[in-house]
Formats: C-alpha cells, structure tokens, sequence
C-alpha cells in the first residue's frame, strides 16, 4: 500500500521569490499549485549491441521538480534510545556510548538492544530478532520475498492505518517530526507466512533447524512500515558517504515493525530537511535518457548482455556542502540485470541525472 502524501513546503520563501533572476534556467515558480507536470511513459522498450531496455513500468507517471537543497536532520539518537530503554537498572550503556543493551538475554540474544552513529539510528528486540529470520528485503539476492508479505491484511490489534497513526504519533513523540513529506510501503507480516518463510542456514547451505521457531501464533503478527521521505513528491534515496541504498523499500530511511504490544524495530538512517527554492526545472526526455544509457552500455567492452527491467524516478544529492545543503538532483534509478557468458547472473542500479541525462557515480 502506498499512501501519497502531498509535500510538506520548508522553503516557504520560494512563493514570493524575487523577479531579478527571471533569467535562470527553468521557470519562475510563484505558486505550488501552477507547476507544470511531464508525462513519462508508461512502458518502453529500446535495444542496443548489449542492453535491452524492457520496462514494463516507469515510476511516477507523471513529476515536476522545483530546485532546492537537503540538510541533515539533527536527532538526539542517545535520547530516542533513553526512551526506548530508561537508565532504570535493566540495561547498560557501552563505554564508546553508542550502544545500549538489555541485561537480560534470550537464547543468546539481547532481549533489546539500541545502537546509534552521526546519522543512523536502530532498535530492535528479541520478537523483531525472530523475525527477520522470516524477511529478506533486498532484490539483490535471490531469497527476497517482500511480495510475499503484500496482501492487505487486518490484524485484531488494529488495521495497517490505525497503526500507521499511531506510529507516527510515536515518531513525533521521539522528536522525528516528517510532517507531510513522506510516503509508505506497508507490509503485512502474518504468523502463517512468516512460519513459511522462515530460512536458517550455515555457509555451507545446510540447513540449521534447531534454531526454526516452534511456537509461531497469532502474537507474532505485525505490520512493517517503509517510510520514505520525499522531495517534490519524489522518494528520495540519497547516497550518503557512507551508505549506497538501491532504490528499493529496504532502503527506506525509516523502518518500523509494529505488534500488538507496540514498535518492535525502529530503523532511522540519513534522514533529512529540505528547503525548496523558486524555480522549476525542466526534465531531459525519456527518449533521451534512454539513448545515452543504450550508449553507456555500447561502451563497455565485455561478453555480457544487459538488460533493464525498471525504472525509478528519485532524489540523489550532489556532495553534501554543511553551510548551504546539499543539492537535489532528480534521478533515473534504473535496475540492471548482468548476464555475463559462462558465469551466474547479478543485478545492480545505474542512476542518471534527470535533468541532463549525465551517468552518476554509484
């Protein structure tokens, strides 16, 4: 499910913006509500020496993009982990105080556990722990199975927007304020399928089962919660210095499980504040863009067939600057697939700058 939440305008400064700079490239906004939208495709094939663009799907279908720059949110992660887990006896604080674990452990593994750097934060409990034995999010392997979890379901503890509601209460009441700038994928994790998907393996690829769950029921079931921020209604997936996110949920910068007896996990990474400027820039057409990817692939020089599958519109940020933000660049996140002679397929993401069709660093 995705709810579409319209965006939340932080530069409000753009509306009267002055007219000294009518000579700017793109046009001159003095109202959200006039933007001019571009149309893309709904599906496109195209075919070079090595790559065959075979989108069946092209995300959003329709998009503007008006200029503007992200910063930092500044989050107190020390305080979010003090609310989760209070200086009450019953956990303990690492010396480099990063970490905050539970004193009481089940089957070897912290009851709950907090941990927090510069831009990331993560709380997670035994129930969640158990859990993620049930969940692979990335496409990247072969084990992914989210779509096993997207059939809308309604738990006896509340419906996926009853807690959704009350999960972005608990954001607010832990200082992570989105205000409207956001979208979500809602997952529905039911004891059935979990109980299914269940996977415990060494690195040999044996199978491990003393450690299956045998006591899965109806307590276990959960909702998983893939907040995405957004810019101009456009998700956004910043590569950060240290993080390279595919365009895809489990990337998302906020991810919550929520049971019956509440949030189970809270991941927090690379969220940002944006501020919108005043002019609105033009998108580089499709046809186009697609060109220069047929010619980037033409380029390289090996025996492997390419083939594109999806494509993505999303934001990307040029070199964060701490004075003034970083750029935002709308960005085609383009899902390759490699099919290389004599060895196992793979899978990657080319992005390409949306406005100039330039190829971008991964």
């Amino acid at each position: 499910m995705k709810k579409k939440l319209m965006i939340v305008l932080l530069g409000l400064g753009f509306i009267l913006a002055g007219c000294q700079n009518s000579k700017e490239k793109g046009i001159k906004i003095t109202d959200i509500e006039n933007v001019q939208k571009t149309t893309f495709p709904s599906s496109y094939q195209l075919s070079g020496e090595h790559i065959s663009l075979n989108i069946d799907s092209i995300e959003p279908g329709e998009a503007y993009f008006i200029n503007g720059t992200a910063n930092l949110m500044e989050l107190d992660y020390k305080g979010i982990g003090r609310i989760f887990m209070p200086d009450d006896g019953t956990n303990q604080i690492s010396e480099g105080d990063k970490l905050i674990f539970s004193n009481e452990e089940i089957k070897g593994v912290y009851k709950e556990m907090c941990t927090w750097g510069n831009t990331t934060f993560s709380y997670q409990t035994h129930e969640a722990y158990e859990l993620f034995s049930s969940i692979s999010s990335s496409k990247k392997i072969q084990e992914y199975n989210l779509s096993e979890y997207a059939e809308k379901k309604d738990f006896s503890f509340g419906s996926a927007d009853e807690v959704f509601e009350k999960t972005i209460d608990s954001l607010e009441e832990l200082g992570i304020r989105l205000g409207e700038n956001y979208r979500v994928d809602t997952y529905y994790l039911d004891y059935e399928t979990l109980k299914e998907q269940e996977r415990h393996y060494d690195i040999d690829g044996n199978k491990l089962e003393e450690r299956y769950k045998t006591d899965w029921s109806e307590a276990d079931n959960a909702y998983l919660f893939y907040i995405h921020q957004t810019y101009c209604d456009i998700e956004d997936y910043h590569n950060g210095d240290f993080w390279k996110g595919r365009a895809e949920d489990g990337n998302a910068q906020i991810q919550i499980i929520y049971d019956a007896e509440g949030i189970q996990y809270l991941s927090v990474k690379n969220l940002s504040t944006y501020t919108m400027g005043s002019i609105q820039e033009e998108f580089m057409d499709f046809d186009t863009i697609a060109d220069k990817v047929v010619m980037h692939f033409d380029y390289i020089l090996d025996d492997a067939n390419y083939e594109i599958t999806t494509a993505q519109l999303i934001c990307d940020y040029e070199t964060p600057s701490a004075k003034s933000g970083s750029v935002i660049i709308p960005t085609w996140a383009f899902q390759v697939n490699v099919m290389p002679e004599g060895e196992l397929p793979s899978n990657y993401e080319l992005r390409v700058n949306a406005l100039t069709g330039e190829i971008m660093e991964n």
